[in-house]
C-alpha cells in the first residue's frame, strides 16, 4: 500500500492533476510500519517532471539501494512505488515544490510535517538522504549537526540514520572515513536486519 501525502505545510490540501499526482513536489510514498522512511530535502526537476523519485540523471539512489542490499533487485525509478513491498517509503522535507522552484529551499524544510508523518506512519529508522536534510532536522530539535551514520537522537520515535547524498554531484574520494558512499549505505542496510538490537533502543 502507498498513501499520497496530500497537504502544504499549513495542513491545506494541494490539488492534484489530472493523474491523481500532486502538483508541484511529488507525494510522499508511506505505509504504516516500514522498517525506513528515506527522507531528502526536495525532489528535483526531472523527478518531478518524470513524476518518480530520483530520476535525475546522475543519481546513484537506486544503485546504491541495490548494491547495499536495501533491495533485493535493482530498481527503477518508475518502480519507487514498490519500495513499500521492500519495508521502504520515501518522502522529503519540502513538498509541494521541486528544487528548481525556489532558491531559498531551506527556509521550507518541514521538519515539524516529518514528525507528524512519522507518528503517524511508525517506521523504526528516518534516514536521511543528505548531511542537509539530517542538519535541518538535527537543528529543529536542538541537537549539533550531525556526521553520517546512526545519531544518538531520535525523531517522533525512530531512531536517526544519516546518509551521504546519493546525487551524481556528490562524488569524492572520503565520505567522513569511509571511501565510498556505498558502505554507508551498506551499514545501514546491515543495522536494519538487527532486529534485535533496535528492540533495545528506547
Amino acid at each position: 500500500m502507498w498513501c499520497a501525502d496530500q497537504r502544504d505545510d499549513a495542513g491545506n490540501n494541494v490539488p492534484n492533476s489530472s493523474d491523481g499526482r500532486r502538483m508541484g513536489g511529488l507525494p510522499s510514498i508511506l505505509a504504516p510500519g516500514l522498517a525506513a522512511v528515506l527522507c531528502g530535502t526536495a525532489v528535483s526537476e526531472n523527478s518531478e517532471s518524470r513524476g518518480h523519485y530520483y530520476a535525475g540523471p546522475g543519481n546513484d539512489f537506486w544503485n546504491l539501494l541495490y548494491q547495499s542490499g536495501l533491495t533485493s533487485e535493482l530498481l527503477t525509478p518508475e518502480r519507487d512505488r514498490e519500495l513499500i513491498g521492500r519495508g521502504l517509503g520515501v518522502t522529503d522535507l519540502v513538498r509541494g515544490m521541486s528544487q528548481s522552484n525556489d532558491q531559498r529551499l531551506h527556509a521550507k524544510y518541514d521538519v515539524p510535517g516529518l514528525i507528524s508523518v512519522l507518528r503517524e506512519y511508525g517506521p523504526r529508522f528516518v534516514a536521511f538522504t543528505s548531511l542537509e536534510a539530517g542538519k535541518a532536522a538535527a537543528g529543529h530539535v536542538g541537537v549539533r549537526r550531525p556526521m553520517l551514520g546512526l545519531q544518538s537522537w531520535s525523531l517522533a520515535g525512530c531512531r536517526v540514520y544519516v546518509l551521504p547524498s546519493p546525487s551524481g554531484a556528490n562524488r569524492r574520494r572520503d565520505y567522513q572515513g569511509k571511501p565510498t558512499r556505498l558502505q554507508w549505505w551498506a551499514d545501514f542496510a546491515e543495522l536494519l536486519s538487527k532486529r534485535e538490537e533496535l528492540a533495545t533502543f528506547p
